[in-house]
């Protein structure tokens, strides 16, 4: 059977191939099973520049996290703060006004209750005065009507009785000059 170990670097010793795709024949699978394990030991065996790889790895990732990522979250968690804190100022001026707007609203409705009262205490007053007025008019009126009637009445028993001695006294001149006539 032929395998091609060269992709995990595994190289048959015996053989002597060297090239990259070289095909490795196992003649049986004990040999093939020791191949796999010194391969696998190859690979679990670190060597040094592994070491300096994962060094370096750690060295830039400290470096990182304490030039770059520590400022940028101490900025964002200062951000935040100002943002959180400049939602409460907002939130309870929000409430201030809120609380303002209301009471001024309760004082205009308090004052428009009491100038509503004013006019309507105005209104029944210039109504009684109204009535008032109105009465003593309607008194005077009836006691100048009642006089006028009266006097009316007087005028016109003093025109009958003027009428009747005229009547009377023309009555009697005419008889008498009908009579004096006749006589």
């Amino acid at each position: 059977m032929l395998f091609d170990l060269t992709i995990f670097g595994i190289r048959d010793p015996g053989s002597g191939i060297r090239s990259k795709k070289a095909l490795v024949r196992t003649p049986d699978p004990g040999s093939r099973i020791a191949a796999l394990r010194d391969t696998f030991r190859r690979l679990l065996t670190p060597d040094i520049t592994t070491l300096w790889v994962v060094g370096f790895l750690l060295l830039c990732t400290y470096l990182l996290n304490s030039l770059v990522f520590k400022p940028i979250l101490q900025v964002i968690d200062q951000r935040t703060g100002a943002v959180r804190g400049a939602r409460e100022l907002a939130d309870s001026a929000a409430h201030k006004a809120a609380a303002a707007a209301a009471e001024y609203n309760q004082k205009l409705n308090a004052a428009r209750a009491e100038v509503y009262g004013q006019m309507d205490d105005m209104r029944k007053a210039a109504l009684d005065k109204r009535a008032t007025l109105l009465a003593a008019t309607r008194a005077t009126v009836e006691q100048e009507l009642k006089a006028a009637t009266t006097r009316v009445q007087q005028e016109s028993l003093a025109a009958r009785e003027t009428l009747e001695r005229d009547a009377n006294n023309l009555a009697g001149a005419i008889v008498s000059r009908v009579l004096g006539r006749a006589s």
